[in-house]
């Protein structure tokens, strides 16, 4: 079947959607464990990376990625001590920071998800990935979902 055979609309989004999201997130996340990190510490790494946070703060803000493929909130905890003693972060006062050497390993982590990002689109105009985008978000919208989980 190709991609402009008639037949492609009578295929199931279920099926597609959760294909492209198993390969996309695993090959992500190999780009970035490629890097010495895990999708979780990458994620804490942005979050850090726009100024010093609490803890709470962290995990308010990692909310909506709380879910079948990032961490649980009680595994918040370990991860960030885990950021301390790799030398990433610090925290003092409740409040955690990075390191130049978490902005460091950030930007690395970055260029390597830039890198799998440009794969990842290769041959899909800006056009073409907006119009998959809205499609399915009304469909999340269709269902009772809400939109703008990101």
């Amino acid at each position: 079947m190709s991609d402009s055979d008639p037949a492609l609309g009578r295929q199931p989004i279920g099926y597609w959607a959760g294909v492209t999201h198993r390969l996309v997130v695993g090959f992500v996340r190999a780009a970035i464990a490629g890097q010495g990190v895990s999708q979780p510490q990458w994620w804490l790494l942005n979050q850090l990376s726009t100024g010093p946070a609490s803890r709470r703060q962290l995990a308010a803000a990692l909310h909506n990625r709380l879910d079948s493929t990032g961490p649980e909130p009680a595994e918040l905890d370990p991860l960030l001590d885990g950021l301390t003693s790799l030398g990433w972060a610090t925290e003092a006062g409740g409040v955690l920071q990075l390191t130049d050497s978490g902005r460091q390993r950030r930007e690395l982590v970055l260029a390597a998800v830039v890198t799998a990002r440009r794969q990842v689109h290769d041959g899909i105009g800006e056009d073409e990935y907006v119009a998959a985008l809205t499609v399915l978000r009304r469909m999340v919208r269709n269902v009772g979902g809400a939109d703008g989980l990101i």
